[in-house]
């Protein structure tokens, strides 16, 4: 039996870390939390509280990371984006008449 308890109590743990994940407001960043919100909102009219199994998995981890950086980052040294590389790649548009032309476009 004891062994039993120890896991459902590592479990509760393991949960409750991953909801502290997504918990609270970011200061630094701005993140949009609107699809974890109306999860929250839906489950509570229902009289239940989300666990995280129960977000959608994309949005839960995004929203993890964003906080995490939010919680790393320090503003006054200034935040910039760094571009590792570039690619360049034919593009086709079509032209006033309606013909194809061969453009490049960087990603």
């Amino acid at each position: 039996m004891s062994a039993t308890t120890e896991v459902g109590e590592l479990e509760k743990l393991d949960e409750q870390l991953q909801l502290r994940r997504i918990a609270g407001k970011t200061s630094n960043i701005e993140v949009n939390e609107r699809t974890l919100e109306a999860f929250r909102q839906e489950y509570r009219k229902k009289g239940l509280e989300p666990e995280s199994k129960d977000y959608p998995p994309d949005d839960f981890v995004i929203i993890a990371k964003l906080k995490e950086f939010d919680r790393l980052v320090d503003p006054s040294q200034g935040i910039k984006k760094v571009i590792g590389s570039m690619v360049r790649q034919p593009v086709t548009v079509f032209n006033k008449q309606s013909k194809p032309e061969i453009k490049d476009a960087l990603y």
